[in-house]
């Protein structure tokens, strides 16, 4: 499978997050799944590819990197404690796995990704 990165990056960043480090971020573009509110990286990035949003923000602190196979190839992303925490209060919340979660929100911060041609 080819991925469509090389080097993972975030699919989104949690309010706090983004409230504590990037205060002009546009809060109007955050999306609430379940009780949580997030910022896609497509709204930080949106004129850029795969490789160049992990140039523009990448996670200080990363957890872990996991990829996401999707039609076009694999994505690459990265979260940290707080983007995990979300991931698994959405699945426990939703009675999912958490990768069903993941799979949810890299569809809504890159819905080409799973149009169909």
């Amino acid at each position: 499978m080819t991925n469509l990165n090389s080097n993972p990056f975030p699919l989104f960043l949690t309010y706090e997050e983004v409230v504590a480090y990037l205060p002009d971020a546009p809060l109007d573009d955050m999306l609430r799944i379940g009780r949580h509110r997030i910022l896609p990286i497509r709204v930080l990035a949106p004129d850029l590819g795969f490789d160049e949003i992990h140039e523009a923000i990448h996670l200080t602190e990363r957890e872990n990197v996991d990829a996401l196979r999707t039609a076009d190839g694999e994505l690459r992303f990265e979260y940290a404690c707080t983007q995990l925490e979300v991931i698994l209060t959405l699945a426990e919340e939703q009675g999912v796995r958490a990768w069903d979660v993941v799979a949810y929100i890299a569809q809504q911060v890159f819905p080409e990704l799973t149009e169909s041609a």
